[in-house]
């Protein structure tokens, strides 16, 4: 089956009403797109080396931006990234919303024959890549995704290594007790090998049923990107903002004694109100409202949408914006530890009786150690945004010791380290 015909066969399995029409045609640009990248990958000198790597770009540009810093290092070493949208786009398409949303297990006998047409499309797959890009490793932030398992499975039928270099690795105590067996259960690991942040990541993964002499601590690529960054003149302060169920469903209930609203209404409110605050007071400074990529709602309120200076970014990679920034504020999110690394003055949200009863069950931000400033109101936030503002983005750096419980090796080099690994790997392939 030709893989970008197979768009149009599996987007007819449902009917093309509204936005599916829309996206029918996107994706036929897609696919065009796809075969020009391919074209020009085949024919680009930069990828004409002997160590071939491919990525696999699902919210890795991150870490891509880091080991392609990194590179130069490995003159013999190329990197070549591949995007869901539109090579694997048949597959998203593919198979039905219990797997994709992860209620049924992938392996499940009912869905066999979805696994058969997704292993012939990944066989078309892999020999159109691998005609204009003969890679000898693969590198993922995951092989839990769906659409991509099957594309994984031909690569190792072929003798190339799957290699997961796992981008989560800020995981809640709540979902570090459960995530492993529900991985385990629906899409249990069949990559070769796995690069983790942190000793606490190992155990992770081992409880997910990864061997142990399989797991490789190399620390966190993207953190390269905040320890080495070199700040410029500030001009702006960001607010990460979040959904107002933002891990509401990693909450054990059952074991919680709350029977208020289950949600962040409160909280996002008062943030978003700081970060209008804060660009009223400060027309000079741009304030940044930094929605994350996958966030789902924004709901913003209309009085945010007159001020000049206060900006809603949604795709925009943060470490082009953070070398700017004054300060930062935001609630559980990665960002903030990142900020923490790079010596910029953070702001951590988190109050309400909500927040005091769930706060064992979330990433613990709100204890001493993560280089952040803990805010039990909105006016505290803006009071530290003034006082970030106002020393030029520099405050007395608190301590930073805890940040080692998911970031082991900050030292800068981890993607070296995730390169090397890689290439050692793949060097045993070929053997």
């Amino acid at each position: 089956m030709n893989l970008f015909a197979a768009i149009r066969k599996n987007l007819a399995r449902t009917p093309l009403r509204g936005t599916r029409v829309w996206a029918c045609l996107r994706l036929r640009y897609k696919a065009a797109a796809a075969r020009r990248a391919l074209r020009e990958a085949a024919a680009d000198p930069r990828y004409a080396k002997k160590d071939r790597i491919l990525v696999i770009n699902h919210c890795f540009d991150g870490e891509l931006k880091a080991l392609a810093a990194a590179l130069p290092g490995f003159p013999d070493a190329a990197l070549f990234a591949v995007a869901p949208e539109p090579f694997f786009t048949p597959f998203v398409y593919l198979f039905p919303e219990s797997v994709s949303c992860g209620q049924a297990p992938y392996d499940a006998p009912e869905f066999a024959e979805l696994r058969r047409e997704s292993r012939e499309l990944s066989g078309e797959l892999f020999r159109q890549i691998r005609t204009a890009y003969p890679f000898s490793a693969v590198l993922t932030p995951s092989d839990s995704f769906y659409w991509l398992r099957e594309f994984l499975l031909v690569c190792r039928e072929n003798g190339i290594p799957v290699i997961v270099a796992d981008k989560e690795g800020t995981i809640s105590p709540r979902s570090f007790e459960s995530e492993p067996l529900r991985i385990k259960k629906l899409f249990p690991p069949l990559a070769e090998w796995f690069l983790v942040w942190s000793g606490r990541q190992r155990e992770f993964w081992l409880k997910a049923g990864v061997p142990a002499g399989r797991i490789i601590v190399t620390g966190a690529a993207r953190s390269d990107l905040f320890v080495n960054m070199r700040r410029g003149a500030p001009k702006n302060v960001i607010f990460f903002d979040f959904d107002s169920d933002a891990y509401i469903n990693v909450i054990d209930w059952t074991r919680t004694n709350w029977d208020g609203p289950k949600d962040w209404h409160y909280l996002r409110n008062a943030f978003r109100a700081a970060a209008l605050a804060v660009a009223k007071e400060f027309p000079e400074v741009d304030v940044i409202l930094k929605c994350h990529p996958q966030q789902a709602s924004f709901g913003l309120p209309g009085a945010m949408g007159g001020v000049k200076n206060l900006k809603v970014l949604r795709g925009a990679e943060i470490s082009e914006l953070m070398p700017y920034a004054y300060a930062v504020a935001g609630f559980q999110t990665t960002a903030l530890m990142e900020a923490a690394m790079a010596g910029i003055p953070t702001f951590y949200a988190a109050w309400g009786g909500l927040y005091e009863v769930v706060s064992p069950e979330v990433l613990p931000f709100h204890e001493p150690g993560f280089g952040m400033r803990l805010c039990r109101s909105g006016a505290e936030i803006v009071e530290g945004m003034r006082g970030a503002i106002a020393g030029g983005g520099k405050l007395p750096q608190p301590d930073t010791s805890a940040l080692e419980l998911f970031f082991n090796m900050r030292d800068g080099n981890c993607s070296k380290r995730v390169i090397q690994n890689v290439l050692e790997i793949a060097a045993k392939g070929r053997r």
